[in-house]
């Protein structure tokens, strides 16, 4: 039992746990999460430039909104998605090793 994995509620792995699993599926989520930042980026700038009265954001996203703006929040979005990326090149490398 010291071995076992968590799993959902209905007993077996999520979606995105099997997803992370493999390299292409880390650099997915990674490409993902820069696509998703883009869009961020693109609607903090038309509220920070009045084209816009609000944006509809999570209380988390407005959280770190407040405290660092709009690069601050972006930032934070880029390191977590090149890291998804970097470790699903990483993942890469070591399965092209060991096979």
């Amino acid at each position: 039992m010291a071995n076992s994995k968590p799993t959902t509620a209905s007993g077996g792995d999520s979606f995105l746990d099997k997803l992370m699993e493999k390299w292409w599926g880390l650099c997915l989520v990674g490409a993902i999460v820069l696509a998703f930042t883009a869009y961020l980026f693109h609607e903090l700038s038309q509220l920070e430039s009045g084209e816009v009265d609000k944006v509809s954001a999570t209380r988390w996203i407005a959280f770190l909104y407040n405290i660092g703006g709009k690069w601050g929040v972006t930032a934070i979005f880029v390191v977590v998605g090149i890291a998804c990326i970097g470790m699903g090149i990483k993942k890469f490398a070591d399965d092209s090793r060991a096979a």
